[in-house]
């Protein structure tokens, strides 16, 4: 199965970025937009992982996620992966000090022999991926975007990503609070 760390968005969250999204969305055919279900904020991607090993992926990460809850996180501009002359994934950037979390779920997923993560952690909301073609004034529409929402998140989701008919649905399986 497939596992990432994330934080989930509030409904308010939520329609925020709907909203800061509205204008933006006609702009381009060749977008596929993120799902409103599927919107948060990856920590840490595990890729395949064995169901035996999902327990002790969960329970390695509690205690940090408990001792090091996630900061308060403001949504503000955006752009695209790897860049804006090549966009395959758009986002909206997060503010926020989450880097002692992130290391900390790094340090617990190393010692359980998980591979270091090679990309460095760039804390940001997908919302939406380049299917073919150009899209250049979806990325500078999203780079003009000034703050979306700041929120403070209220917990951490050991999420599964599980194909479906109507895309990809994540499934909670595990989730820390952290108020």
């Amino acid at each position: 199965m497939r596992l990432f760390f994330a934080i989930p968005l509030s409904e308010p969250v939520l329609d925020a970025v709907s909203e800061a999204l509205r204008p933006i969305r006609g702009a381009a055919p060749n977008i596929s937009w993120t799902r409103r279900a599927n919107q948060h904020l990856t920590l840490r991607f595990l890729g395949e992982v064995d169901e035996s090993r999902v327990d002790a992926v969960a329970d390695a990460v509690a205690p940090w996620v408990r001792r090091l809850p996630p900061p308060p996180v403001r949504l503000v501009g955006g752009g695209a992966f790897p860049d804006a002359r090549r966009p395959k994934v758009l986002w909206i950037g997060a503010e926020t000090s989450l880097g002692s979390l992130v290391s900390a779920i790094e340090a617990s997923l190393l010692r359980l022999g998980f591979p270091a993560e090679e990309r460095p952690f760039v804390p940001h909301l997908t919302v939406g991926r380049v299917r073919d073609g150009r899209a250049d004034r979806v990325v500078a529409a999203l780079r003009e975007l000034g703050e979306v929402a700041t929120f403070a998140p209220s917990s951490v989701v050991l999420y599964e990503s599980q194909p479906a008919p109507e895309g990809v649905r994540y499934v909670a399986r595990r989730t820390y609070s952290s108020v």
